[in-house]
């Protein structure tokens, strides 16, 4: 599930939400989004999502340093 939470938190699929044609209320939002007050950004594509997630592309792993320890004298 987590896999397809990726891409909305992406922000591609409120680009390609499906609008509800029957209620016209779409406003565009501050960064240029559709947002309707019944429907949100629009109905979620999940086949899109799971198509993203097939060629999600994940960060490279992350380093790990540890430093060693230095005595100071009292």
């Amino acid at each position: 599930m987590l896999l397809l939470l990726v891409p909305v938190l992406q922000g591609s699929t409120y680009k390609n939400g499906v609008k509800n044609c029957t209620h016209f209320e779409w406003k565009m939002n501050g960064v240029g989004l559709e947002f309707n007050h019944l429907f949100g950004f629009g109905v979620l594509d999940a086949a899109e999502m799971v198509m993203l997630a097939m060629v999600w592309k994940t960060a490279p792993p992350r380093f790990h340093c540890e430093a060693g320890t230095i005595a100071i004298p009292q």
